[in-house]
């Protein structure tokens, strides 16, 4: 299984438990060819509910919720935008809608398999490999499309 390493020590690598994915807390990261490998019960539950379409799917398995999210340019951008989203709460039939709020995704390459057609998966880990070896990035501001575009792609390229 690839993984990295960041300057602190912490591992970046896919979901131990099902083989794919970008695990953070109670919260899983998948594309939506993965989805399969999710817990079915509360994925088909709050998939009844959702109504947009989406391309990553975010199950916090902590708070029985799900939320269906677009990325417009998941297959073509190096670190792709968040899009609008809908937060399914399946027990209740709730459903929460959000815009786009500049934020993009890290790593594209936890959310999918080796197998996944749409991107160069190689590519995507040696792109986080080659950022996660960069000093004084604030990890804490990293999904924010501003901070990312004025303070890491411009060190990337030097």
């Amino acid at each position: 299984m690839k993984k990295l390493k960041t300057l602190k020590g912490s591992t970046i690598q896919r979901d131990t438990k099902i083989g794919v994915g970008k695990r953070m807390g109670d919260c899983l990261y998948v594309h939506k060819n993965y989805t399969h490998l999710l817990d079915q019960d509360l994925y088909q539950a709050a998939k009844a509910y959702a109504s947009q379409p989406f391309d990553i799917v975010k199950i916090n398995t902590g708070q029985r919720r799900v939320s269906f999210i677009a990325s417009p340019n998941w297959d073509s951008a190096p670190e792709p935008t968040v899009g609008a989203s809908e937060l399914v709460y399946p027990h209740s039939g709730s459903v929460l809608e959000y815009a786009e709020r500049g934020m993009i995704y890290h790593h594209k390459w936890l959310f999918v398999g080796d197998d996944y057609s749409g991107f160069d998966v190689e590519e995507s880990y040696e792109r986080s490999r080659k950022w996660l070896s960069l000093p004084d990035v604030d990890m804490n501001r990293i999904g924010q499309k501003t901070y990312w575009e004025k303070e890491v792609i411009w060190r990337m390229n030097k």
